[in-house]
């Protein structure tokens, strides 16, 4: 809270996943603080909005409006749909100054839109369950600051030797306060790469890209696996505009399906498009289907993934 000076005497709506019909829209649930920490480090905290990811995104949207927080934190494929609802709804936040984000990978086109709809940066938080806090994004920055004072943080390759700066590798990690049940070299399950010195003269390990996890890369036919470059969000826009959602799931080393949310039907000649361009952005010529759904479901802990595999 300290490095992004957020006010903790303001109010914070949280949007999570939560226990079935817990917190659930209209009402939600309230807390008088953001919790133990924030209250010890503030005399006069204030307050904490809790609602339930499962609620309806109408029903998100009209509770963030009576709330009018200065601070929102949820997962970002939720919040990516809370932007464009609320900028294709006319509807606005007046007095949201952030919005924090955990559990998922944060992409360009979410900040973009957070910038867009908003007016507000994204700060986010990479963390795991057995652990917590890994490494907090930098104040001045987009990349991430191991939090080593806690964490001792690994980055090796397939053969467990450490992967220099630039070159993505497995994520390992060793708990420095952990006395109950201490983690040695315990692998989390994601991938990532180290980056240069960060010149905001803080001296922590930097985190450049956090990739996903083992499921998030793609299989190519020659036994090798990478995290797919599935084209800019901005491409699919100039064939249309009718995407409302999407994701892509991997069936094969040969065969991809893209999962559609649509605005209206798109024609023959946008999927061709759509098709073209997620071959030249995969760099291989997989067989590309097309599906339509009403919704894309999220995991069964409220997180949304881009890409998964499934071979």
């Amino acid at each position: 809270h300290l490095w992004h000076k957020r006010d903790l005497g303001k109010k914070l709506a949280v949007i999570r996943y939560l226990e079935k019909s817990k917190a659930m829209a209209p009402n939600g649930q309230e807390s008088e603080n953001w919790g133990p920490a924030a209250a010890m480090l503030y005399l006069d905290p204030g307050p904490m909005v809790l609602l339930n990811i499962a609620s309806k995104l109408k029903d998100q949207a009209d509770w963030l409006v009576r709330h009018n927080p200065e601070y929102l934190l949820s997962y970002p494929s939720n919040l990516l749909a809370l932007g464009e609802y609320f900028e294709n709804s006319n509807l606005t936040l007046p007095a949201l100054r952030q919005v924090c984000t955990v559990s998922e990978l944060v992409s360009d086109r979410l900040r973009d839109t957070m910038r867009r709809v908003w007016n507000v940066p994204v700060k986010d938080l990479y963390s795991c369950e057995e652990a917590g806090c890994l490494a907090h994004q930098c104040p001045d920055h987009d990349h991430y600051h191991v939090q080593s004072e806690n964490i001792y943080l690994e980055i090796v390759d397939e053969n467990g030797a450490p992967c220099p700066a630039g070159e993505t590798g497995r994520v390992l990690i060793t708990t420095l306060h952990n006395f109950a049940t201490p983690l040695i070299r315990y692998e989390v399950g994601d991938y990532a790469e180290w980056g240069p010195q960060c010149p905001c003269g803080r001296g922590l390990p930097v985190i450049t890209r956090i990739h996903g996890r083992r499921r998030n890369r793609l299989a190519l036919p020659n036994g090798n696996s990478e995290f797919p470059y599935l084209g800019e969000y901005a491409d699919y826009r100039q064939i249309t505009t009718a995407i409302r959602q999407f994701q892509f799931i991997q069936h094969s080393v040969e065969e991809v399906e893209m999962k559609l949310v649509v605005a209206e039907p798109l024609t023959p000649e946008q999927e061709t498009k759509i098709k073209d361009l997620i071959v030249r952005s995969l760099g291989h010529p997989f067989r590309i289907s097309i599906s339509y759904h009403d919704d894309i479901p999220k995991s069964a802990s409220g997180k949304f993934e881009e890409f998964v595999s499934r071979v």
